[in-house]
């Protein structure tokens, strides 16, 4: 017998046949509870997707700041001082730029530690 064959696939109430296949709207009234039961599983996996998403375009962002560090480290401060005054003195809140002028900046600040 073929997989989703038996007597299982059949039956209305089965988790089997919520999970496999999105059951019809109901007509009136409140929705049956394999309505419900299917829309939770759908949420649930919409979640799960996003959040894999959301993980995938951090761990991006992590690896593309750690490279644009090691290419700030590898600058001597004569550079490092000409990107920083290439750069807009306010660049807007949360954009590449400002990353850039922050991460730049606080290598200039590394090697050169306040002395207090």
């Amino acid at each position: 017998m073929r997989p989703g064959a038996g007597p299982a696939a059949s039956d209305p109430a089965s988790p089997i046949l919520i999970l496999v296949r999105k059951p019809s709207r109901p007509t009136s009234g409140n929705p049956p509870a394999q309505h419900s039961a299917f829309n939770k599983v759908a949420n649930h996996v919409a979640k799960l997707r996003t959040m894999k998403i959301v993980a995938e375009l951090l761990t991006a962002l992590d690896e593309t700041m750690r490279t644009v560090k090691g290419h700030l480290a590898e600058m001597d401060t004569e550079q490092l001082n000409a990107l920083v005054g290439l750069l807009a003195p306010r660049p807007s809140i949360g954009s590449a730029e400002m990353v850039l002028t922050i991460l730049a900046l606080r290598e200039i600040e590394a090697r050169n530690p306040v002395k207090s």
